[in-house]
């Protein structure tokens, strides 16, 4: 080596050391020049046929070993509800549960007319005199079917899916929900009774059938609701809110008939709604026994054909999971299984380590080879692991937009930027995964030859470096934020100096003994806010002599719920473990400065390039205490209010406040 390429290096290294003179932080190769990485590219990798909201699922619960993360049940309207409103949730949390304690997530129909099973008609109904009738199709001798436009039944089934939305949506042991109810099965038919084959016409009428639709409508925001055909009769504007569900998949797919799904489909003009809503369905019971002898199937219609043209992302199959497949079988059907919905892959990587800010960003490119969206936002989560194999940091959540990456040769680029925490020197790698937000669900597994490969549910992305530092080689020591004191468990760089300041002031104890970069929890936030209350107000918050809530009786929560600064998240519900988001976060600061009627001095606007992800009843809140820096974003012109809010997140904002509150003049 030259002397002249010698100095050179050394001064390059120079430029690269950090003030801090206990460390170095080194990318690899790849990363620290900036550069991608490629990934290969694995259609086999360990878990794809158990990813979970996607492929073939059986009735709950399976006989077999046959891969699946959802299970189908139906489940009587009788068994839910008593009066108007009067509702009994226990027999479908069972159920629920038991499906939740394998792991797997719930698609299920709650129904009033079922052949050959006795009624679903809530009693109250009948009581009240809603008609109901006999009948003997499907060689039907139990069941009855109502008169589906009486009001007293109208009134009864909106009021159930007010209620039903209002306790399950979001649920995370629900996969979707097909909106039942009306029909037979709850599959809105009530064939021969249709007006088209001479018999009596006893259909719910369109306009009925729109209110059912727009009472879904409005009560579920997150969990999809999936619907049996494209051509009922509502607006198109109603129908987009909704997925939908072929009962007949693979037999009245592709047509040429005009109703069969497909055709509805392009009829309804709704052939591009899968790139929201979910497809979903039941591969028709009587090609179950035999479809998977050859491939291509040669009974029914092409499968392969039907799930290209449809985007299924999940059919009720309940034949494989129940009876012995032959090798051939077995083969097909895992093959079937697994080209239904996503197939998410990291095409590449980007790790870029700053010694300045002493942050780590994380860029990957990901591709959907599958057929379908994946069509929840769940958050993404980054670790470091070390040379031993152990989890030394761990960032989340990070909220990646997944339903926005669709199928075909398009990458989509995501990025994390995180605080570094104290790291020791040696070699470190960077793992991604997408948790399940269902305690003990399967995670989201990627497509990828390194999926697994250091970490159970994680995919390994590549390596970062922590040299140590040479002596001689740095200026004097500048006063460190890159750490936080020990007594601040596992708290972010940045953070350091506030937490200092919030423990002074009696801010850290209801937390002091918790992960400070963990998420934020609604009992946690509880906690501090009387603590930061009282500080203001200088008094001691009364003991609460009622509660109104049946799963929590922690007497922070109830001070803070009669304080008006909190609220439950449905009756008698308050879901002290649920998380929450920065913008809840922001939106109970203001409640505690109004409670304490103090406020705080603002210093100008403050805009947000994501402002118009702001929920209506939060943007006020953030645009004033941001522009009094009681608040930040979490980059310069980035607020992300739908981020899970993290305890030292919520510490620092309480001490903000505490420290800027003025009178109210």
């Amino acid at each position: 080596m030259t002397t002249k390429k010698l100095v050179m290096i050394i001064f390059v290294l120079c430029l690269l050391l950090p003030p801090d003179p206990s460390r170095s932080i080194l990318a690899d190769k790849s990363a620290g020049s900036g550069s991608w990485t490629q990934h290969a590219y694995d259609p086999n990798a360990p878990g794809l046929e158990s990813n979970p909201l996607k492929g073939f699922i059986p009735f709950a619960p399976a006989s077999n070993s046959f891969p699946h993360s959802m299970e189908w049940f139906y489940i009587p309207l009788r068994e839910l509800q008593s009066g108007q409103r009067s509702f009994h949730w226990e027999a479908l949390e069972e159920r629920l549960d038991d499906i939740a304690s394998r792991g797997h997530q719930a698609v299920f129909r709650v129904y009033l007319d079922y052949p050959t099973f006795p009624a679903g008609i809530p009693q109250y109904m009948i009581d009240n005199g809603v008609p109901v009738r006999q009948y003997s199709e499907y060689n039907n001798v139990k069941s009855l079917t109502p008169d589906w436009n009486d009001e007293r039944l109208m009134k009864g089934l909106l009021s159930f899916i007010r209620a039903f939305g209002e306790r399950y949506d979001g649920d995370p042991r629900i996969g979707f929900v097909t909106a039942g109810l009306y029909g037979f099965w709850g599959e809105w038919h009530i064939y021969p009774y249709d007006g088209d084959t001479g018999m009596e016409d006893r259909q719910m009428s369109s306009a009925n059938q729109a209110r059912l639709l727009e009472a879904y409508r409005n009560s579920f925001d997150q969990t999809q609701v999936l619907i049996r055909y494209p051509g009922v009769n509502a607006a198109i504007s109603l129908k987009k809110h909704f997925g939908f569900h072929d009962d007949s998949f693979a037999y009245e797919t592709l047509g040429p008939e005009d109703w069969q799904f497909v055709p509805s489909l392009k009829a309804a003009h709704l052939t591009g709604l899968w790139k929201s809503r979910a497809i979903g369905g039941e591969l028709r019971p009587e090609l179950q026994e035999s479809i998977w002898e050859s491939w291509p199937n040669r009974v029914g219609q092409d499968f392969q054909k039907s799930v290209e043209a449809t985007h299924a992302s999940w059919l009720l199959n309940d034949t494989i999971f129940n009876e012995q497949l032959s090798s051939t079988e077995q083969r097909h059907a895992l093959r079937a299984h697994k080209m239904l919905g996503y197939e998410l892959f990291v095409s590449a990587s980007n790790l870029v380590m700053s010694n300045e800010k002493g942050e780590l960003s994380v860029k990957v490119r990901i591709q959907n080879k599958g057929k379908a969206p994946f069509y929840y936002p769940w958050d993404a989560e980054i670790r470091l692991l070390d040379a031993n194999g152990n989890a030394v940091h761990t960032w989340n959540p990070i909220p990646w937009s997944l339903p926005e990456i669709l199928p075909g040769d398009n990458a989509y680029e995501r990025l994390f930027t995180g605080q570094l925490p104290t790291l020791s020197p040696g070699q470190y790698k960077v793992l991604l995964r997408v948790p399940n937000p269902m305690k003990g669900g399967s995670p989201l597994r990627f497509a990828n030859e390194n999926q697994d490969k250091d970490l159970a549910g994680w995919l390994t992305l590549g390596n970062i470096g922590i040299a140590p530092a040479e002596a001689g080689n740095n200026p004097d020591p500048e006063p460190s934020t890159a750490m936080a004191p020990a007594a601040f468990k596992n708290a972010s760089g940045w953070a350091a100096q506030d937490l200092r300041i919030a423990a002074e002031k009696g801010l850290t104890g209801p937390v002091q003994e918790l992960s400070f970069t963990d998420s934020i929890t609604r009992e946690q936030f509880c906690e501090i806010i009387i603590k930061l209350y009282e500080a203001i107000t200088a008094t001691v918050v009364p003991k609460a002599s009622e509660n109104p809530y049946t799963d929590t009786g922690n007497p922070e929560i109830l001070k803070a719920y009669h304080l008006g600064i909190v609220n439950g998240t449905a009756l008698h519900q308050f879901s002290p473990g649920a998380l929450i988001t920065r913008e809840q976060l922001a939106s109970m600061m203001m409640r505690t400065l109004s409670a304490s009627g103090k406020t705080v001095a603002s210093r100008g606007g403050k805009t947000f390039s994501d402002q118009q992800t702001f929920s209506p009843y939060a943007a006020e809140a953030i645009m004033f205490l941001s522009s009094a820096d009681v608040i930040k974003g979490i980059s310069k012109d980035t607020f992300g209010s739908k981020q899970h809010a993290t305890i030292e997140q919520a510490v620092i904002m309480a001490t903000r406040l505490l420290e800027q509150q003025i009178p109210k003049s």
